[in-house]
């Protein structure tokens, strides 16, 4: 009896494999039939590349700002680590000269050096500082002017565009640059600090361009997709994404293919590959450019799908099969082990 409950159990694994193989065989030609389309004109290949449109900054960009020219508008007062230029005329004897650039240091104090001492210049205006400093060393034909002020180094540098679409520039405030190219980055920028200085002058470049994707998404076989994001520089094509990925794995197939979303979110354009013609007869015509937010489809095997899918099937009968021996061979030892008064020897 239970020879034939296995023999029948087995025909019912047998006929469920079956389904599975010849579901799999008609799934792979209905996909194929999808899929295949003709190969468009227009599209930028490895042959016929395009440049990519106006770079628009989004989070989380880093931008690099550097000021060519600022100063700050009248009256400023002075603030700890600016830097301020000493002059002093020596006298007729070529003594007492000074020509040097002073630090604003912790309580707003520059250092002059001996014999002069210190001045408290803290939140003093230029004119008011070069007074202090004509009294300090009596001398009236000393001269201060503003080397460098503290704003600057807020100002230049490396900025990350915030999730709010602003960079921070220190004690200045924030500036809204997200959807904007580099060259309108560049004119907000300027007009913003217009607020606080006098006819300032910067300029912008992109440091990472971290805002700009495709994906590459490798189908699993019934054990989940795997989607890999990388960043996009304007010269990657078909080949080179997958070559990132050290080529296919044993278990996808050359089914391959682009899934370009439209501008107005309808009809996404579909770019089938030709992996064979790209790779054995370095035919360019399906080595298609990639451009932000596409998605380069690598297909499963379809028949390591379908051996996924009979062993996820059969993974809990022979669960219970393996617990049914288990049990058979312990009801078995309890008996031998009755029969034999408690004497397991054979």
């Amino acid at each position: 009896m239970r020879n034939i409950l296995q023999m029948r159990l087995l025909g019912i694994l047998l006929l469920i494999g079956s389904v599975l193989v010849l579901s799999g065989c008609s799934g792979f030609k209905k996909e194929q039939q999808e899929v295949v389309v003709p190969y468009p004109t227009n599209a930028p290949r490895e042959s016929h590349k395009t440049t990519l449109p106006a770079y628009d900054i989004a989070p989380p960009d880093i931008l690099v700002v550097e000021v060519l020219n600022a100063i700050p508008k009248a009256p400023y007062r002075l603030r700890e680590m600016d830097v301020l230029n000493v002059q002093i005329q020596p006298d007729m004897f070529g003594e007492g000269g000074l020509n040097q650039q002073v630090m604003v240091e912790s309580g707003g104090f520059i250092n002059l050096g001996a014999p002069y001492g210190q001045v408290n210049v803290a939140m003093r205006t230029i004119q008011e500082v070069e007074q202090l400093v004509r009294e300090a060393t009596k001398q009236e034909t000393a001269t201060v002017t503003l080397a460098m002020f503290t704003g600057r180094q807020q100002i230049a540098g490396e900025h990350m565009v915030n999730p709010d679409g602003t960079i921070t520039l220190g004690s200045y405030g924030s500036v809204y640059v997200t959807g904007m190219t580099v060259d309108e980055a560049k004119n907000t920028i300027t007009a913003f600090l217009e607020k606080e200085l006098e006819s300032p002058e910067v300029s912008v470049s992109v440091f990472a361009y971290n805002s700009k994707y495709y994906y590459v998404v490798i189908q699993g076989t019934g054990s989940g997709d795997r989607c890999v994001k990388m960043p996009v520089t304007g010269n990657e094509t078909v080949l080179d994404a997958i070559s990132q990925l050290e080529g296919l794995s044993p278990t996808s197939s050359k089914r391959i293919w682009i899934a370009r979303p439209a501008p107005d979110g309808t009809c996404p354009q579909m770019l089938p590959v030709d992996w064979d013609a790209v790779c054995q007869r370095a035919d360019p015509r399906t080595n298609y450019q990639l451009m932000p937010n596409d998605r380069l489809f690598v297909a499963e095997d379809k028949w390591y799908s379908v051996g996924t899918q009979i062993d996820k099937m059969l993974s809990p009968v022979e669960r219970v099969l393996g617990f049914t021996m288990v049990g058979t061979s312990a009801g078995r030892s309890i008996t031998y082990f009755k029969r034999n008064n408690g004497n397991y020897s054979y």
